[in-house]
């Protein structure tokens, strides 16, 4: 019974408790993520991916996509009550911290690292992705507006027939996995992905800014740090309520570990003045203390900067959190070597690198694996030299198409680095032999350029495009068969059909070509070229009803093309719907004033 004249404090709760709820939201979050994988592969079209990654195209290209709104919809949650999200919904924190439990039933504590640069990594990252394309359109007066996709479509953004269409291929997923969600654990600590990499980590950081809903104080405080000893992403808890009264550093997610160790139960969620509206004093015991110099800042940066650029899209294998990642695991490692180098004595996580005697055993390899990583590192770079200089000479071989003299030589400049690239590349590119035969056709020498493709593997992009070579030289009924036998593996390929089709109706076969241009349509209904140019053809048959059918869809699908809209309205004109056609045409005029006289012609026909 609590003594007269002193209010009773709450009962603590069990330690247990609120980690077991969490664990359930978060096995929730993978059952969810199981079930949306199975209805795709039963029903062959699902809900699209709710991916944060995939609010990119947002930004990038205007295209709203399910992950993007839900971005929105966590950032707004965040405003109000923080990031919750992160401990109780992301699936990949989830796997971070049943590694980091696993670790310590392990006996081992892995401490974080203190680095000035790695905390303001995630902020950089989150503008590089969400925040520079918006810049670089405004520099270059580019503008888009929002839009979304259609299932069928590339990026389509509520429902697709490509669920996996973001996702690696499956060993790149599980180094992923093995490197973002336990080996930065291990060497780096707890949560050390969301710290020093997650870009939507950042966003929900400064929104958390102004979240009133945090971890508050409720009385006096023992100070008996357990809030501290919980709170698995390293924040001086104790601290912090003893000063502010609620917990103001962003890296709070909010798993209320914290709730539930305060032995008498003073801590807890409530609502309070958020820290953008408070005049916060960081001074004393928590003024941050760094681990690094800022020499050793610097070169922290310069690793991981030239092992992001050296990495980042090299051969379209490595997804960009992965690359991310390993930029910042060299860098550490190469930070730790530094270390292992100096004569004293230095243990890290369960690694005992150095001890009285000299470098240790554990060190040597560390040392040597860090090396072989710089080695490596520096060869992508050059390699990504290579690739970066021969599409840059391939860009200005297109563009230089006019004179094919230029053209041929900066094709040759290409094809040069190309060769190097297949040389001493470690893993080429899978598409480099397609490059090959475009710089080879390029510099006119379309018989090399054939010969190129046919040593590529069997691949949809390689035979499409030998198809493309072999109708362009004359040779379409060639590229028919090239088709047929790539349609025959690849039955799901639109291009082939369309191709395919495209190549029968210049031969004069045109039921073959409209049979094409529907199996095409079966796989890509929202296709508005196939749309149109199958209207075309059932008009040239007489199926006009057919025809305007089709013809409407690539108008609906195609509003800006003036072509469409223009053979559509010249349908109408032939079916007598004046009202309709008049529209048409009139909307094909302003799109593209130089097709004024034909639509004036039809106009004269409808008075």
């Amino acid at each position: 019974m609590a003594p007269l004249g002193r209010i009773a404090p709450p009962a603590p709760m069990s330690p247990a408790r609120f980690s077991r709820r969490r664990a359930i939201s978060l096995a929730l979050v993978h059952l969810a993520m199981a079930a949306h994988y199975v209805h795709w592969k039963l029903a062959g079209r699902t809900l699209a991916p709710l991916e944060l990654n995939e609010a990119v195209y947002a930004a990038a290209e205007g295209v709203v996509t399910a992950g993007f709104l839900l971005l929105c919809l966590l950032t707004l949650s965040s405003l109000v009550v923080g990031r919750f999200f992160c401990s109780w919904g992301c699936h990949v924190l989830a796997v971070q911290d049943l590694s980091a439990w696993a670790l310590g039933k392990l006996g081992i504590h892995p401490r974080p690292v203190r680095s000035r640069v790695l905390r303001a990594l995630p902020f950089v990252v989150m503008a590089y992705m969400f925040l520079w394309p918006v810049v670089y359109r405004a520099l270059h007066g580019l503008e888009v507006a929002a839009h979304t996709r259609a299932a069928g479509m590339a990026w389509s953004s509520f429902v697709t027939d490509d669920y996996t269409r973001n996702l690696p291929a499956w060993p790149v997923a599980l180094l992923t996995f093995a490197t973002c969600c336990f080996l930065i654990i291990y060497l780096m600590g707890s949560r050390s992905f969301c710290s020093t990499v997650c870009p939507y980590g950042a966003i929900f950081a400064l929104a958390d800014r102004a979240a009133p809903g945090r971890i508050v104080a409720r009385g006096d405080c023992l100070d008996c740090t357990a809030c501290t000893t919980a709170c698995t992403s390293h924040i001086p808890v104790h601290l912090e309520l003893a000063r502010h009264g609620t917990v103001v550093d962003s890296a709070c997610m909010r798993d209320l570990d914290c709730v539930a160790a305060c032995p008498d139960g003073r801590v807890s969620f409530g609502f309070t003045t958020p820290p953008l509206l408070r005049k916060l004093d960081r001074s004393g015991a928590l003024a941050s203390r760094w681990d690094l110099s800022w020499r050793e800042e610097a070169l922290l940066l310069l690793v991981f900067a030239v092992t992001f650029f050296s990495l980042r899209g090299l051969f379209g294998a490595l997804p960009f959190l992965l690359t991310l990642t390993l930029a910042v695991l060299l860098a550490f490692g190469t930070w730790m070597s530094l270390r292992v180098l100096r004569p004293r004595p230095l243990k890290w996580s369960s690694l005992q690198l150095r001890d009285g005697r000299g470098v240790t055993g554990a060190g040597r390899a560390w040392l040597g694996f860090n090396a072989a990583g710089l080695l490596f590192v520096l060869h992508c770079g050059a390699m990504r030299g290579l690739e970066l200089r021969a599409a840059t000479e391939l860009e200005r071989a297109e563009v230089g198409r006019a004179t094919p003299a230029v053209a041929a030589e900066h094709a040759r400049k290409a094809r040069v680095d190309l060769m190097r690239l297949h040389r001493f590349a470690i893993d080429p590119p899978h598409d480099l032999v397609r490059r090959l035969a475009r710089s080879a056709e390029l510099a006119g020498d379309r018989k090399a350029a054939l010969d190129f493709l046919r040593l590529a593997p069997e691949r949809e992009d390689t035979g499409l495009e030998e198809a493309r070579m072999l109708a362009e030289s004359g040779r379409a009924e060639e590229a028919l068969v090239r088709l047929s036998n790539l349609l025959a593996r690849f039955p799901g390929s639109i291009a082939g059909h369309f191709q395919s089709a495209v190549l029968l109706a210049g031969l004069g076969r045109k039921a073959e070509a409209c049979g094409a241009f529907e199996a095409c349509l079966t796989l890509a209904p929202e296709h508005a070229v196939a749309h149109n140019n199958l209207g075309l053809l059932l008009e040239q048959q007489g199926r006009t009803v057919e025809a305007a059918e089709h013809l409407g869809r690539a108008a609906a699908l195609a509003p800006d093309s003036a072509a469409t809209r223009f053979n559509y309205g010249r349908l109408l004109v032939l079916q007598g719907r004046a009202m309709e056609a008049r529209a048409e045409l009139e909307a094909a005029r302003r799109l593209d004033p130089r097709c004024g006289g034909a639509v004036a012609e039809l106009l004269g026909v409808l008075r």
